[in-house]
């Protein structure tokens, strides 16, 4: 990530200089980006700090780990948020679950609220947290977990439930019984919980392995390229790979591809999909797998 900041600072300056010319512009930030690079500076300045503090919770997560749930948040201004969920805001939905949580969920169990990496004013969020679970009397059971990494957060959750983040396909990588509560492609009968957010406390629906890997090597094929936007390593790994597939008529992005020319890839996609049609419709004549 910090290999990028020197570009995101020339994205946002040019971005500025230029706004006069374009005044019907609307970035999808909800800062302007001087006021979102003070937040950054502060985050920056006031990290050290933040990491002591955090350390404390990394011992309280390893007391808990086994009995809990974890809630990774989005970013306020995140289209998954904005406009693929029903929640006006990250504070609805923190309320949303954190209410659910105190009423359905058994005594016993903690839920983990862990913050976007990049949001800007995490401590804001913070502070309503901390409101919420007051009103439930329950801050004993509910935790703001901002270290450790999500993956010691997920090592052996009972669920996840999340609007619709990237660590829910983490999750269910991982097996973990996952509740979607915003609009995600990969919300699918017999990948995620498909009861609601009260009966999930309980009644963890596990996704079905088989059929989840299934469909993850399918989208990979149809329409993912391996690479990243915010290291070097990233960028040579996706500059290729998206330069091919632009140029190139019949590539693996395409998912009606021409027969004649990508017949493999075509009979995958075809074979992919008719499996898990298949396997989620309740048809056990046709085998889920992908080869």
């Amino acid at each position: 990530m910090l290999e990028a900041i020197p570009t995101i600072i020339r994205h946002y300056i040019v971005g500025v200089l230029l706004s006069p010319f374009f005044p019907g512009y609307r970035h999808h930030r909800l800062y302007h980006p001087i006021h979102e690079g003070m937040l950054w500076l502060w985050r920056f300045v006031t990290n050290p700090v933040r990491k002591i503090v955090e350390a404390v919770n990394v011992r309280n997560v390893i007391n808990y780990l086994g009995d809990h749930f974890v809630f990774p948040l989005q970013l306020e201004g995140d289209s998954q948020l904005r406009a693929h969920s029903d929640y006006s805001s990250i504070n609805e939905c923190v309320d949303h679950v954190i209410g659910s949580f105190a009423r359905y969920a058994p005594t016993t169990s903690h839920l983990f609220i862990k913050p976007h990496p990049l949001d800007p004013r995490p401590w804001v969020t913070r502070r309503w947290v901390k409101k919420t679970i007051a009103t439930y009397n329950i801050s004993e059971r509910v935790h703001w977990a901002d270290t450790p990494g999500i993956g010691i957060l997920l090592h052996e959750a009972r669920g996840l439930v999340t609007i619709n983040s990237t660590v829910g396909l983490l999750a269910l990588g991982r097996r973990i019984p996952t509740k979607v509560l915003g609009r995600a492609f990969w919300d699918l009968p017999k990948i995620t919980h498909k009861g609601d957010l009260d009966s999930f406390w309980k009644t963890q629906m596990k996704p079905e392995y088989q059929i989840f890997e299934t469909f993850k090597k399918a989208i990979m094929l149809i329409s993912q390229i391996n690479g990243g936007f915010y290291s070097k390593k990233g960028l040579n790994l996706l500059i290729p790979r998206l330069a091919q597939a632009i140029s190139c008529h019949n590539s693996t992005l395409d998912i009606r591809p021409s027969p004649s020319k990508n017949s493999k890839n075509n009979n995958k996609i075809d074979r992919s999909l008719e499996s898990i049609t298949a396997a989620i419709s309740g048809d056990e004549d046709i085998p889920y797998r992908f080869e």
